[in-house]
């Protein structure tokens, strides 16, 4: 542990954006509500992976895991009938420690009903440029941007046109055959190759980047806007991603095709599944028309400071990965 004045001058500000947070909310009159960290299914996302949580003393596991978003928890309270709500909560996911990356981290995740996520694109741009504000800082000026018009800028051509994963495989073999290491790919995974090596790494010419309507086939928990693109969008600062936010979808029967299709890459690709999100899918059935988004604190903190790494008081994953 940094005991220094500036570990301390650094704890004091990163307290002070959490409090900048609440008080913008506040304003707002959402609702700030504890989401509990321990819950029987910890998400839906193939590539996430949690903390499944042990009885230390009988040795034998609880049934639990610790949440990797607080997302379900959320969607309960919309189904109870609360309608601008946010949380400020700890969150854990099983991937390595990096420069952007701990297993645990602050997420802030706020949500609205009957509006849709253009709503919250204003709400992110204004949250921003209210705690640079707060800090003497100017918030860059934010740039949207499609995930086609991204594309047809880095690579010259528009993901929407090659949503068929042998078409997307032959177009990446003609640009760039180096990326092409394994031909079982699929098609998500051809997506993020040439995502994380043409696209991420130049979007630190744009200082503040909202990246919108992505492939139909990333969907997620997102409505669709038609056969090719979703209404979800992602926020980056300094070319670091920030944020993900989905229009919600509330349609049932296609949350359990996701479902499926996410349990099954989950088994291929890691040999293990979860257990069926029975629960969320009753809180489905009574979601209200909404839009949310969820924000890692700890690298707004990172962009906001001009720091080079993700920074949180509690560092206990700086000295080791456990």
């Amino acid at each position: 542990m940094d005991f220094s004045k500036k570990s301390y001058q650094l704890s004091k500000s990163y307290f002070e954006l959490i409090a900048t947070i609440r008080q913008f909310f506040g304003k707002k009159n959402f609702l700030d509500l504890p989401a509990p960290p321990m819950v029987p299914h910890p998400g839906l996302e193939a590539h996430l992976h949690p903390f499944k949580i042990q009885k230390a003393k009988e040795k034998r596991d609880t049934g639990f895991y610790l949440h990797t978003s607080p997302e379900f928890f959320m969607k309960e309270m919309l189904a109870l009938g609360h309608e601008k709500i946010f949380t400020l909560t700890h969150c854990h996911r099983d991937e390595p420690v990096s420069s952007t990356h701990l297993p645990q981290f602050l997420m802030l995740e706020w949500y609205r009903t009957n509006e849709r996520y253009e709503k919250i694109m204003d709400d992110t741009e204004e949250l921003i440029s209210s705690c640079f504000k707060n800090f003497n800082r100017t918030a860059p000026p934010f740039i949207r941007k499609t995930v086609d018009e991204i594309f047809l800028e880095f690579c010259d051509f528009k993901i929407s046109q090659f949503l068929d994963r042998d078409k997307l495989f032959e177009k990446i073999s003609s640009f760039d055959n180096s990326l092409l290491t394994d031909i079982n790919l699929s098609w998500d995974d051809l997506f993020f190759l040439i995502f994380l090596n043409h696209i991420e790494p130049k979007l630190k010419r744009y200082p503040a980047l909202i990246l919108y309507e992505y492939p139909a086939p990333l969907a997620a928990l997102s409505t669709l806007k038609n056969e090719t693109v979703c209404e979800r969008f992602e926020v980056y600062l300094g070319g670091v991603e920030l944020a993900n936010c989905f229009n919600e979808l509330t349609d049932l029967n296609t949350l359990k095709k996701r479902f499926e299709k996410e349990d099954s890459v989950k088994q291929q690709h890691y040999q293990y599944k979860l257990p069926a999100p029975h629960r969320f899918f009753d809180v489905q059935k009574k979601l209200p028309n909404c839009a949310g988004i969820a924000l890692g604190v700890d690298r707004l903190f990172m962009t906001l400071m001009d720091l080079e790494e993700i920074y949180t008081p509690s560092d206990y994953f700086k000295a080791s990965d456990n």
